[in-house]
């Protein structure tokens, strides 16, 4: 198994289910969308780049495990949203909830396999 593609292909999964769930958010009244999107957008963007064309570098690999480990923390944040019971029980709240777990799976999968591959990239090599 070729652990950097598994990385690649989790981390791009990950990303795609933080712009679903983020669309979820605006749709049912949890976040705003305005201009203040865009720095959302770049983020996503550059998460994207790391999990593609940044990774086989070292900074692409770390900036995956930032924002997987970001990531892996959106379900425990929004289980604070006072409302999040009404939320997860009103129209569409099953597909938020599949979304959010999904997306906290995910990016904990990669956040570990973001570590795997920094610590391998650091090991001295035997040749």
């Amino acid at each position: 198994m070729n652990e950097r593609a598994v990385l690649t292909g989790t981390s791009v999964l990950a990303n795609a289910l933080f712009v679903i769930h983020w669309a979820q958010d605006v749709a049912l009244g949890i976040d705003r969308v305005g201009l203040q999107s865009y720095g959302g957008v770049a983020l996503s963007l550059l998460w994207l780049l790391a999990a593609t064309i940044m990774r086989d570098g070292r900074v692409g690999k770390w900036v995956q495990l930032v924002f997987c480990l970001l990531a892996t923390a959106l379900p425990a944040l929004h289980l604070k949203v006072p409302r999040i019971a009404e939320i997860a029980r009103g129209d569409g709240g099953l597909a938020f909830v599949l979304v959010l777990f999904s997306l906290g799976i995910a990016a904990a999968f990669s956040a570990v396999l973001a570590v795997r591959e920094i610590r391998r990239a650091s090991a001295p090599s035997l040749s």
